[in-house]
């Protein structure tokens, strides 16, 4: 197999890898998955990730319960890596097992969800099932993420190119014609992005970004232009099965009244 790991940011470019797995079942409840990378047989002078002996370990447990266990053990060189993730680097956040353990969590967190007889509007609890609307808004917040994931990801097929200006060396930009890609306007699609260090905890600026009241304010409004000149309310919250701060959220503009 090959594969391209990335950070969410241009400015880190994806690692990949040649690695061969073998999946196995142990017994009547455990499954085994594990990665040997391939390097030696594949020889590649740019590789700068050497993925060791990895994988994981699923167990199941009654009441439909797994408990899964995952390793990563990665060799990484750093040669290349601007200053800003050296730290996200040295301490294994870029590319350890928990970022895999989260995204399954999140997956069945959103499942978990649309199981749910409970939703919250404009923060007061309704004990009503959760309607057509409501599983159609989860799905298209699902396909939103995937779609996020694909367009910024810094994987070889985004052709993301230094913006041509005096000091623009750490802003990427790239183009895509849209000709029939359902549910985005046909034409040109312009992206830009960046990534910037800020000296404030990292579920500071997560409330800041979730609270909808936020996007119109005039000393903010730079980071949502769309909402510029315009109010915004939250109408619409369904939280998480785990954590009620990650929710999917039903955000209406309105004109200002003048």
């Amino acid at each position: 197999m090959t594969a391209q790991f990335h950070l969410p940011s241009p400015l880190v470019r994806p690692r990949e890898v040649y690695f061969a797995r073998h999946s196995r079942q142990i017994d009547f409840n455990t499954w085994l998955v594990a990665d040997v990378s391939l390097e030696s047989v594949y020889p590649n002078p740019l590789v700068q990730f050497k993925r060791r002996p990895s994988g994981c370990l699923i167990h199941g447990l009654q009441s439909g319960l797994s408990m899964v266990t995952w390793v990563e053990n990665n060799l990484v060189c750093d040669g290349s890596i601007p200053e800003m993730f050296r730290q996200t680097f040295k301490s294994g956040v870029a590319f350890r097992a928990k970022r895999w353990m989260l995204t399954m969590e999140r997956h069945y967190d959103r499942y978990a969800v649309l199981q749910k007889q409970q939703n919250q509007l404009l923060g007061q609890p309704l004990f009503v099932d959760i309607g057509k609307g409501q599983k159609n808004l989860m799905k298209l917040a699902e396909r939103t993420i995937k779609s996020f994931n694909s367009i910024y990801s810094s994987c070889n097929e985004n052709q993301w190119m230094p913006l041509s200006i005096q000091g623009g060396e750490d802003i990427f930009v790239k183009t895509n014609m849209n000709l029939d890609a359902p549910g985005t306007p046909r034409g040109v699609v312009v992206m830009i992005s960046t990534s910037v260090w800020l000296p404030i905890p990292q579920n500071n600026v997560f409330k800041f970004l979730r609270a909808g009241g936020n996007r119109w304010k005039v000393l903010f409004y730079r980071w949502d232009l769309l909402s510029y000149g315009c109010m915004t309310r939250d109408a619409l919250h369904i939280p998480s099965a785990r954590d009620p701060a990650n929710t999917v959220s039903l955000v209406i503009v309105e004109v200002r009244p003048h």
